[in-house]
């Protein structure tokens, strides 16, 4: 499943979200390791719950999941006029980031 969601993502031009998980023991290391090298932004062991603690892991994720999205916002207002809906709103919510962020 986070391969899927990974792939989606990227597929849907939003590769720039993070995709976190824990499997509560049930994922090996093996195949953590997999999925981080698929591009999962990190998956949670029972291992790093012991070592981090939970506000430790909610503090890792909240530092890997940190961007800047006005790096990715459209630099015309052309993109605010696609045909396809979802990527005109999407421009549109991306453009808001940036003013609110003071980058236009």
């Amino acid at each position: 499943y986070f391969k899927y969601m990974v792939d989606r993502l990227r597929e849907a031009e939003a590769g720039h979200i993070k995709v976190f998980g824990g499997g509560g023991g049930v994922i090996v290391a093996e195949e953590i390791r997999q999925l981080h090298q698929w591009g999962v932004a990190r998956i949670y062991s029972p291992e790093d719950g012991q070592k981090l603690g939970l506000v430790g892991m909610i503090q890792d994720m909240m530092r890997r999941a940190s961007c800047d999205l006005a790096a990715i916002a459209p630099k015309t207002h052309e993109a605010l006029l696609q045909r396809d809906r979802a990527k005109a709103l999407r421009a549109l919510a991306q453009s808001l980031t940036a003013i609110e962020s003071g980058h236009w």
